[in-house]
């Protein structure tokens, strides 16, 4: 099987949830199922003048140049003007059997939809985000228009499309996707990195960390003012901030002022954030949509409880009082209120931690890529189109 796939900000280093799970997916079928997969995608000039493609895991990847706009949309999005045609030029090489769309919320997706129509192969869709209308401000509207436009036009035009969760599966219907043609493949974590540290050092302070794209939608400003709470009471919680973004230097000037300085450290973009969890004392994650966080399923397998807000996707893997705590969307005083109660009572932090490596047990890369590959052999089962001639770009 040939598949060309679609994926934006996939790159050797990248640190973002849909572009890690491509990565594992992609590779598995490279490697266990004799799946040629090709990915195509934008990545940002900076980026991209570094790594304009490679053969990594027996897949091939090429990237083209592009604008991002993450910071000027407040919401993670890419406009590379030459995409459509070196998919095309590279679809004319491959030849593919399906078409594959990792992500449907950026230009990717369309790339996807206007090329599977074009070659006549069917299209398999990945989505892996739920609900969007919570997120913080003017980007509420805008995301909430793109999803229902954009994303659900290409999800209507996917032959099938895997969830990574059930409250993406729900969210799909929602845009008018039939139910039968939706497969769910949850997120995976890689257990031989992600596990329990074999001696936690031992220490006074609370040590929370939060892993991610420092974008709105991940609340990370949530997490600044809730340590500043949690300290003005007292507490000596201490955050690390792994990821970086368009409001790095706000959230740094934040962490200078008086009640957080000397109390938050920033390590940047990192290719493992596996030493970063498993080090922690707790995990935060007050996000104002998920689908399936990859950084909540790798901070569970570390034995590192987690504190996250209540969205749907945080949902499916934090159980309150089991293996962390969950508070409203974008109330940093109740995430502040968990972090003392955590501070205070250190036994129930040793619990959860048990309890979150239970959690995290069920979750495999190796079944998310089956999952997908029957997915992909489904939707070519069922295609009638005869193949065409590809049109002229």
């Amino acid at each position: 099987m040939r598949v060309l796939a679609l994926c934006d900000y996939y790159d050797e280093s990248g640190v973002g949830g849909a572009e890690i799970a491509a990565r594992e997916i992609y590779t598995r079928l490279a490697r266990d199922y004799s799946v040629e997969v090709t990915v195509v995608g934008g990545l940002p000039k900076r980026q991209w003048k570094l790594s304009p493609g490679s053969i990594e895991g027996g897949v091939q990847r090429l990237s083209v140049p592009g604008h991002d706009l993450t910071r000027l949309l407040g919401a993670q999005m890419m406009v590379a003007p030459s995409l459509g045609k070196a998919a095309l030029a590279e679809a004319r090489t491959l030849l593919p059997d399906l078409v594959h769309i990792n992500g449907l919320h950026f230009q990717s997706a369309g790339v996807g939809i206007r090329l599977s129509q074009m070659l006549a192969v069917p299209v398999v869709s990945t989505a892996h985000l739920a609900e969007v209308a919570a997120m913080p401000g003017p980007t509420s509207l805008a995301a909430t228009a793109f999803d229902r436009v954009w994303a659900g036009r290409a999800a209507r035009l996917s032959n099938r499309v895997v969830a990574v969760s059930k409250p993406v599966s729900d969210h799909l219907v929602r845009l008018g996707v039939d139910p039968a043609r939706i497969d769910i493949a949850h997120n995976g974590v890689d257990r031989s990195r992600f596990r329990p540290a074999l001696a936690k050092a031992c220490s006074a302070e609370l040590r929370a960390v939060i892993v991610g794209r420092l974008t709105p939608n991940k609340g990370a400003a949530h997490a600044l003012e809730a340590v500043a709470a949690a300290r003005a009471s007292g507490r000596d919680v201490r955050l690390v901030v792994v990821g970086d973004g368009p409001l790095e230097a706000r959230l740094r000037r934040r962490a200078a002022e008086p009640g957080l300085a000397g109390a938050v450290t920033f390590v940047g973009r990192v290719a493992n954030v596996a030493p970063w969890l498993a080090d922690a004392d707790v995990a935060l994650r007050p996000s104002y949509t998920e689908g399936l966080p990859l950084a909540v399923i790798e901070a569970l397998a570390c034995g590192t409880p987690v504190v996250c807000s209540a969205v749907p996707g945080n949902l499916e893997l934090v159980r309150h009082g089991s293996n962390g705590l969950v508070v409203p969307i974008g109330d940093a005083s109740a995430l502040s209120h968990a972090l003392v109660n955590l501070y205070d009572n250190r036994r129930a932090l040793e619990r959860m931690s048990a309890e979150a490596v239970r959690t995290a047990e069920p979750f495999s890369w190796t079944s998310s890529a089956e999952t997908h590959l029957a997915a992909f052999e489904s939707a070519l089962s069922l295609q009638k189109l005869p193949r065409q001639k590809m049109m002229a770009a």
